[in-house]
């Protein structure tokens, strides 16, 4: 009994360790809290991605797109930001599309707890600006 306790305290220190890192992790999947939407973020050539993997109504399409050509893809699967670059611990800069208008912004997305993704797409050079704030699935 008495040699069991170093080892469950070194591990009992090894996992408060990690938490941090674990805190910090911004990959995953992600709730819409208007429209109940997945998005799933990853990593992509050292950067943030996001993409949609669900929408309440599959049938749903990209409408508003600039691009004629794309009006009748389907939202799921759509990347909707691509390579957002990391500028501080918690914090990323990226281009953010949005599919109910079918513009692309510049935002920043910043993880204000290991639950809450916070997204906030800015115009005119951050003059006008609004923001969202997605919800963890796992």
């Amino acid at each position: 009994m008495r040699a069991l306790l170093p080892l469950s305290l070194g591990l009992f220190a090894v996992s408060f360790a990690a938490a941090p890192a674990r805190a910090a992790d911004a990959f995953g999947v992600w709730r819409h809290p208007d429209n109940g939407s997945l998005v799933r973020t990853y990593e992509c050539g050292g950067g943030l991605c996001a993409k949609v993997i669900k929408v309440r109504d599959p049938s749903r399409k990209d409408v508003h797109n600039p691009n004629p050509d794309l009006r009748s893809r389907s939202i799921e699967g759509i990347v909707i930001m691509n390579g957002a670059r990391k500028t501080d611990a918690n914090t990323w800069e990226g281009q953010l599309y949005n599919t109910r208008d079918g513009k692309t912004y510049s935002g920043v997305i910043t993880l204000k707890s290991p639950q809450k993704l916070e997204l906030e797409g800015c115009v005119l050079g951050g003059l006008f600006c609004k923001g969202v704030t997605w919800t963890r699935v796992r």
